[in-house]
C-alpha cells in the first residue's frame, strides 16, 4: 500500500484497484502524511474521514459505504444483495480538490485486512464486487486520467500535497 497525492494517483490507478480517499484541509493532509511516514496507520483511519472506492476511472468509481449506512437501493452481486454500493462520478480532479486531497492506494485486497479497513465484506465478496464494478461500469478510459492529468500539471505543478509520492 502506499500513500499518494493526485498526479501520482492518476498515474498508477487502474480499473479494479481498491484505494481510500482523504478529502480534507491542507493540514489534515501534512498531518495524514507524517503519520503514513511513520507507519501510524490506525492514528490515520481513527482521525480521518476516509471512503473505501473501487477505482474505475477519473469519471466514474465504486464507493463501498462501510460505515454503517444503508442505501435504500440495492446491487445484486452473485446472487446476494448489498446495500452500500454506490456507484460515483468521483474525479480526481472537478469534485475533490486535489490540494485537499490524498489516496492511500492498496496493491491487493489482503491489505485492506492488514489494516481492519474491511468489517463487513469478506475478501471473496470484495474481489466479486470489484470484478462485477469492472463489468457493470465499463468501459474505463485512460482518456479521462490523461485529460485530468494534464490539468493538474499545469494548475498545480508543485503543489507538495497534488505531488506527493
Amino acid at each position: 500500500m502506499k500513500l499518494v497525492g493526485a498526479k501520482k494517483f492518476l498515474r498508477i490507478a487502474k480499473p479494479g484497484m481498491f484505494f481510500l480517499q482523504f478529502w480534507t484541509s491542507v493540514n489534515d493532509c501534512y498531518d495524514i502524511i507524517n503519520k503514513y511516514q511513520n507507519n501510524k496507520f490506525n492514528e490515520i483511519l481513527d482521525k480521518h474521514n476516509f471512503e473505501l472506492y473501487i477505482y474505475g476511472d477519473n469519471s466514474g468509481s465504486l464507493n463501498i459505504e462501510y460505515h454503517d449506512i444503508e442505501n435504500e437501493e440495492f446491487e445484486i452481486v452473485d446472487g446476494k444483495e448489498y446495500n452500500c454500493l454506490l456507484y460515483t462520478d468521483l474525479n480526481i480532479i472537478g469534485d475533490a480538490c486535489p490540494y485537499e486531497t490524498l489516496y492511500l492506494v492498496f496493491d491487493n485486497v489482503d491489505e485492506l485486512y492488514d489494516i481492519s479497513i474491511v468489517k463487513t465484506l469478506t475478501k471473496e465478496e470484495l474481489i466479486k464486487i470489484r470484478d462485477w464494478f469492472l463489468d457493470y461500469g465499463a468501459p474505463f478510459t485512460d482518456e479521462a486520467n490523461t485529460l485530468a492529468l494534464k490539468a493538474m500539471e499545469e494548475f498545480y505543478p508543485d503543489d507538495i500535497i497534488v505531488n506527493y509520492k
